[in-house]
């Protein structure tokens, strides 16, 4: 009687065929990070999980949506979801329909289920909250969970106890694992009856989370079953996610407590099947052994480095397995010591999103903004004095340190080798938040003890002078004036990329307050070191100027002056008094240049605007300088164009006046800062260049009286301007149009200025690798105007072309790091690519386009080179047979495609 079967494979073919997932990019999916893949990386950075929520079967809850905007608040971004049915609160609903007669026919779907599982996932996609689904949870094949299950012959029109292989009841615990659901596969028992209707199960599934970036697979939740069943879904999803042209990654969830025993090595030691680990069970344990089992599993994998999760941190006040105060040493152990996510498990087994859980989750999130998780490798062997379980500790030795005290306590760090200063920032896990800080020296082993008795946490890290190197304010090197210098004396080349938004916020619809914290890791992820500070001189924005398809008009600010009325400006707040400043603008203007320098980010202030001015509808309206939005009468310009130019000009005294007073202000806010350069304004119009050198002598003759001086910059002006202009004017440091080959060909450069190559003047929203890769070997320095998240620049366009133009910045400056730059020159001559950097008869840093070989002029240099390939985008080196000088060499490719970067550098 198994009703419908040849319907069923039918259903079954055709739901296995290939799932279109191109809604999702899948160079951006969730997958190991490619720099240490021990930990993940989404949409092309590393990150952290971390997480708490309240329910297994997530996707069930009626109120998903204000508990993931509750843990995204918290500072979460990983969820656990089982697609469970069991109506264990009364919510939850089963995959199948029901029909009249009161059974469930299992070749019909109940829309409702898979529905509330596409409305979750969107809405975790939305927040940037990576899922790990569990495809099988044996708890709902057992006990009373069975006698209601569709799957119970019973309960379906489907089939017969007999043809499906199953008993009337199980009522032992599912870890016995008697079940037969859990054997149909063909290396099992191959339930030929069964099996088609758990493959429509996974295909529906996958139907609706493979178009998602953000989807981690597990097998099953705590499984006592065969090795075969986990392995047989884990090749299915991974056959199925190939088939649409995605990559995901799986893995097993094993339920022995014992990290050690024979069971977990069928994750472990499967790197081919299972991409991560998820070692949940390890919960169960406590204290030394807890971490002591941790680290064995990381030791298991080094020869195959993968993420290891840990979806469910068990512990909380009155449930089983453990109190609240083990949950919170689990979860803590976990991330300090390697995990690549951590979360904590529903109630009454784990915290949920607890008071207690949410502040773990923001004290981590504090501590990241100090170190770099990825960068840390665990290091209890440079702890002192420790008692078991007193602390633990996660370090890059000499750089960065994090440290929890699971109760108070002192230990001694080993910082001998690592003479000078580290600043150390204190984390009050309690409280989530950060509770003082210290500075302490290296050299030795310095003590380290907590502020109180209960659960810390703390960043020990070089200070910025220390950490990023900077020496002192930039200025323009002596012997090579293509590069800056700063106190050490070496040559400084600087990269990165800048978005719209990085100072003022833009808010609408589409756009929430910039998270700048978040956008100065994502530039450490990259290893850039290098941002424009963007300044917005206009109250509203409108992306009609942007040439959005969809505009929106978003509202900008805080701006330098305060805002008292009375009246109404155009944007409906009140009109600005330009005689008084904003002091929480230049609060925000310095504490944004110090978060900077904290990551060793330069920054170019930008002092004025006039691009808007002059492509945004209605701009001048929207200025503070029109008499409609200020208190002071000031009349700003004649406006003979409905655009207010003039204001960039020295036609107006009044205005000048206003303006200069503001440039001292930014100027004395930022004094102090190492990592400071000025930007006069944004491609304002032709007309401006007597006004904008006036602005650029004011600044030097103003830092004359001021502790430090930093170097002003003047960037192309637009629409007509001249790269003559530039050169002839008093800054030091200048960025061009595309006249003369910028973008496509860019001239070497000759030293008359520093060039900071800059895409924004360029292609506007443009920009490759190769480009990247010309400017730097003809003595540029390199910039790009970068969508980032698109919701400000960029709107809806596919933004998947700029991040190889992200990364070969980094790979480029990693390049620079290791050259002696200050003796470096461009030589095009001497190779037949033309793109050239060398220190002639020592070094030579050669760009190769389109895959073709390259000849490099060695005849004047003697001796023998090492032959190192770059790729000009991961930055991964590969070394090649050495040569000689003496003559002109030609060099064949290491791979057919693409470009490549060729290092050739003397032996020594």
């Amino acid at each position: 009687m198994v009703r419908g079967l040849a319907s069923l494979v039918c259903a079954a073919s055709a739901a296995s065929a290939p799932v279109r997932a191109a809604a999702a990019d899948d160079a951006s999916s969730i997958r190991p990070y490619e720099k240490n893949p021990r930990y993940w990386q989404h949409k092309g950075r590393p990150v952290m999980l971390l997480g708490g929520s309240k329910d297994d079967s997530l996707f069930q809850i009626p109120d998903i949506e204000e508990h993931l905007d509750a843990i995204k608040a918290a500072g979460g971004n990983y969820v656990r979801n089982t697609m469970s049915d069991r109506p264990d609160k009364g919510f939850e609903v089963y995959p199948f329909t029901r029909l009249p007669g009161g059974k469930y026919d299992l070749d019909q779907w109940n829309d409702e289920y898979w529905n509330r599982f596409r409305k979750f996932l969107a809405l975790a996609a939305e927040r940037t909250i990576i899922v790990q689904i569990e495809v099988w949870d044996r708890f709902d094949h057992s006990g009373d969970n069975w006698e209601a299950h569709p799957y119970n012959p019973k309960n379906n029109v489907n089939y017969s106890y007999a043809e499906a292989g199953f008993a009337e009841h199980y009522p032992d615990h599912p870890g016995a694992n008697k079940q037969p659901f859990f054997f149909t596969t063909p290396a099992q028992r191959n339930n030929t009856v069964l099996l088609p209707r758990q493959q429509r199960f996974v295909d529906m599934m996958l139907a609706c989370s493979l178009p998602h970036d953000h989807v981690l697979y597990c097998m099953d939740n705590e499984t006592s079953g065969e090795e075969a069943w986990g392995a047989y879904w884990a090749g299915y999803i991974r056959e199925r996610a190939a088939a649409a042209g995605r990559r995901v990654c799986v893995t097993e969830m094993w339920d022995d407590w014992d990290l050690k025993s024979a069971v977990h090595r069928r994750t472990f030691d499967r790197p081919e099947r299972y991409d991560f680990a998820d070692v949940s069970q390890n919960n169960h344990q406590r204290g030394q052994t807890h971490w002591d089992n941790f680290q064995w599993a990381r030791r298991r994998i080094a020869e195959r480095p993968r993420p290891i999760n840990t979806v469910k941190t068990y512990g909380a006040d009155g449930g089983r397995f453990g109190n609240t105060r083990d949950g919170i040493e689990r979860w803590w152990r976990h991330l300090i010591g390697g995990a690549a996510s951590v979360r904590f498990h529903r109630p009454d087994s784990g915290e949920g999103l607890s008071a207690a859980a949410a502040a773990s989750i923001r004290a981590a999130r504090a501590l990241e903004r100090h170190i770099a998780w990825w960068e840390l490798e665990p290091a209890n062997e440079l702890l002192a004095d420790r008692a078991p379980n007193e602390a633990y500790l996660a370090a890059a030795p000499g750089r960065m340190y994090a440290l929890f005290f699971p109760d108070g306590g002192e230990v001694g760090l080993d910082l001998s080798g690592h003479a000078g200063a580290f600043d150390l920032a204190w984390i009050d896990i309690g409280k989530g938040e950060r509770a003082g800080s210290a500075r302490i020296r290296g050299g030795g082993t310095a003590r380290i003890a907590a502020p109180a008795k209960g659960f810390w946490a703390a960043a020990i890290v070089r200070p910025p002078e220390a950490a990023t190197g900077m020496r002192g304010p930039l200025r323009v090197h002596p012997s090579n004036p293509r590069y800056f210098t700063d106190d050490s004396g070496r040559a400084i080349l600087l990269g990165g990329a800048h978005t719209w938004n990085n100072l003022a916020d833009m808010t609408g619809a589409a756009a929430a307050p910039f998270d700048y914290d978040a956008y100065l890791a994502w530039m450490r992820s990259h290893g850039h070191n290098f941002a424009r500070l963007w300044r917005w001189e206009l109250l509203n924005w409108n992306t009609e100027a942007n040439r959005e398809k969809d505009a929106q008009i978003l509202s900008v600010g805080p701006h330098p002056w305060v805002r008292t009325g009375p009246g109404a400006a155009i944007d409906g707040k009140p009109r600005f008094d330009l005689a008084r400043f904003d002091e929480a603008y230049f609060a925000r203007l310095g504490a944004r240049v110090e978060a900077a320098r904290e990551h060793g980010v330069y920054l170019a202030v930008m002092l004025f605007e006039g691009w808007g001015m002059q492509f945004s509808p209605e701009a001048w309206k929207h200025h503070p300088f029109h008499p409609a939005n200020n208190v002071n009468g000031l009349q700003g310009a004649p406006d003979k164009d409905a655009k207010g130019l003039e204001v960039f000009t020295l036609a107006n005294p009044a205005v000048l006046a206003v303006q200069e007073a503001y440039v001292r202000k930014v100027a004395d806010t930022v004094n102090a800062f190492d990592n400071v350069l000025y930007e006069i304004s944004n491609e304002n119009h032709p007309d401006s260049t007597a006004w904008q050198y006036r602005m650029i002598r004011l600044i030097k003759e103003h830092e004359r009286t001021r502790p430090k001086q930093h170097p002003v910059g003047m960037t192309f002006q637009y629409k007509g301007g001249a790269n003559k202009t530039l050169f002839e004017s008093p800054a030091d440091w200048i960025s061009p149009n595309p006249d003369g080959g910028y973008r496509d060909d860019p001239p070497a450069a000759d030293g008359s200025k520093i060039i900071v190559n800059d895409t924004d003047h360029l292609w506007g929203i443009g920009g490759n690798t190769a480009w990247v890769w010309k400017s730097f070997l003809r003595g540029h320095h390199v910039l790009f105007m970068d969508p980032y998240d698109g919701k400000v620049l960029s709107g809806s366009r596919d933004l998947r072309w700029a991040e190889p133009v992200r990364a070969s910045i980094g790979a480029v400056l990693a390049l620079a790091g290791r050259l002696d730059l200050a003796a470096m020159t461009p030589a095009p001559e001497l190779a037949s690519s033309r793109y050239c950097l060398c220190e002639r008869g020592r070094e030579y840093v050669i760009f190769v386009p389109g895959g073709k070989n390259i000849t490099v002029d060695l005849a004047g240099a003697a001796g023998e080179f090492a032959v190192v390939w770059v790729d000009p985008v991961t930055g991964t080196a590969r070394t090649a047979p050495a040569v000689r000088g003496g003559s002109s060499t030609e060099f064949t490719l290491p791979s057919a495609k693409g470009d490549a970067v060729l290092h050739l550098s003397l032996a020594r």
